[in-house]
């Protein structure tokens, strides 16, 4: 594979690589919005392992296909959220962790379409969660753990809890509210 001189084009500037006049092996892409793109090149995409900075500082690195985050990879925003895990066709997508840093979220887990989805462990402000998702949401058998100890156990649907959740051996006292419905909690 040899350097191309024509390196320029209406959206940046490209060192590297190229293969009958397409960027193709490894090389960078120097994009006029600011981002920027260094890995690995199949017959003018990106394809294969590749970092790619975006104009706000957030940033991708792990595999691609066809200009698109697909396989493994870490994606960083801005604000300090992170994701990492599987992707499909630019979409979040099998087994990844999740972290949101101001929130204190930690999902470890499932994502279906850029949703959770599926079994999981979810952490946030130290009350945590076990059990299913679908859509983004509870649904299903799951547990919560407050901060105390205390646990609130049933099955939760996509819009809250159900009025019957199955309780531990601790006593019930009144209510906590969970996703918008009522639900008691156990303790003294």
């Amino acid at each position: 594979m040899a350097e191309d001189e024509n390196n320029e084009d209406e959206k940046g500037f490209y060192e590297g690589e190229r293969k009958n006049g397409l960027r193709h092996g490894y090389g960078t892409y120097y994009f006029y919005s600011g981002a920027r793109y260094s890995g690995e090149w199949k017959k003018g995409l990106k394809h294969g392992k590749g970092k790619f900075v975006y104009p706000d500082g957030s940033e991708y690195e792990g595999e691609w296909w066809e200009n698109k985050r697909h396989g493994q990879g870490r994606y960083v925003y801005r604000n300090g959220d992170s994701y990492d895990g599987m992707w499909s066709l630019d979409k979040r997508q099998g087994f990844g962790l999740y972290i949101d840093e101001a929130r204190k979220f930690y999902y470890r887990g499932y994502f279906h379409n850029d949703q959770l989805h599926g079994p999981t462990f979810v952490q946030m402000n130290n009350i945590q969660f076990i059990g299913n998702f679908t859509n983004g949401k509870p649904d299903g058998a799951g547990t919560f753990t407050l901060p105390n100890g205390l646990q609130v156990k049933g099955e939760f649907k996509m819009y809250g809890a159900k009025r019957t959740p199955l309780w531990t051996t601790k006593s019930v006292a009144p209510a906590y509210t969970l996703y918008g419905k009522k639900a008691e909690r156990e303790g003294p």
